[in-house]
């Protein structure tokens, strides 16, 4: 006898989430004199510790390294370890200014070498750069080996290679408002790189909102259920989620469809026009090869008012599988 079996052979299944990692961020912290001399060095204390303890993800892990000429040993916890937490919120509360024999300076140079090492070797999400000052060091070996434009040089030519490929971000603080112009000027034109300062002298509390998607990958079935979600960590209190309003778009080649998006505080809920993803479909049509289109997800945020809040990242992958159903008949044969 024989039988005849057809099977419909789908393109391959998705899944219908995003790759999510979980958050790791770095606190470059300014440790110098002047910190004090300014008078904002228990309320810097103060903040970095409120924005430790309002950070909603469990699985985040923080890392927070003072830095004088040279960086000092950090100190490391996942949101989520209780112990841990206070026992770093402790550290930080009762941290006092090291006095090296001989002056210490500031080397922020020297600082996001440091960082370097932990985001290319463990993804870091968002490195929060935080001083009062400019790069200037004292110690004539760490003068000699991270000169005058050394700042410059890096962003320039080192951070945006290595943070676009690794997905991460630079949230550069200055607590008194005073960046140097030409920092200002290369932080605007370097990517993945913000620069923020207070308006009034005194360091005003910096909120972050920091997306942790990887690649959003979407099949054909997008094209009917054109919304997908991004998962994010904040610090911001549950109070101002109403004020933080989002845009964006959805950008490939020769495509580009707005996106309306709502923050809910734990996700940007995001979604396609219809008549967007109808033409999604025709400007990346199915295959019967395995073909992947590659697309991002842009992400705006309006200035909140009163409140300096950071968006940590606002391109995201975004990967559109169109494969064409294959037919096979399998035909099994009995003797």
């Amino acid at each position: 006898m024989r039988f005849l079996f057809l099977f419909l052979l789908c393109s391959w299944t998705l899944p219908s989430i995003a790759q999510v990692v979980h958050s790791k961020q770095i606190y470059l912290w300014d440790v110098t004199l002047s910190m004090k001399q300014n008078g904002i060095w228990d309320q810097v204390k103060e903040q970095l510790v409120e924005s430790l303890m309002e950070v909603k993800d469990q699985d985040t892990e923080v890392i927070v390294v003072p830095f004088q000429d040279d960086v000092f040993e950090e100190r490391r916890v996942t949101v989520g370890d209780a112990v841990g937490m206070a026992a770093l919120i402790d550290w930080i509360e009762a941290y006092d200014v090291p006095m090296p024999k001989g002056g210490h300076g500031t080397n922020i140079c020297r600082a996001l070498e440091r960082a370097e090492d932990f985001v290319i070797k463990e993804n870091i999400d968002c490195v929060f750069l935080m001083t009062d000052g400019t790069h200037e060091p004292k110690r004539p070996d760490m003068a000699t080996h991270y000169p005058e434009g050394c700042l410059t040089e890096y962003l320039e030519d080192r951070w945006c290679a290595y943070a676009t490929e690794l997905d991460a971000y630079l949230v550069y603080y200055h607590l008194l408002g005073n960046a140097d112009p030409d920092i200002q000027r290369v932080t605007d034109e370097t990517c993945r790189v913000m620069s923020l300062q207070p308006g009034d002298g005194t360091p005003d509390r910096l909120y972050y909102i920091s997306p942790q998607v990887q690649v959003i990958a979407r099949d054909e079935a997008f094209i009917e259920a054109p919304s997908f979600s991004i998962p994010v960590t904040t610090s911001l209190p549950s109070g101002l989620y109403d004020e933080c309003r989002f845009s964006g778009a959805l950008e490939g080649s020769g495509y580009s469809a707005p996106l309306d998006i709502t923050f809910t505080g734990t996700s940007l809920e995001c979604s396609l026009g219809v008549d967007a993803a109808k033409r999604l479909d025709r400007t990346f049509p199915e295959s019967v090869e395995e073909v992947t289109y590659d697309l991002q997800v842009r992400l705006d945020m309006e200035e909140v008012e009163q409140v300096m809040v950071a968006l940590t990242a606002d391109r995201i992958s975004f990967q559109f599988h169109h494969f064409e159903e294959r037919w096979f008949d399998i035909k099994l044969v009995e003797e």
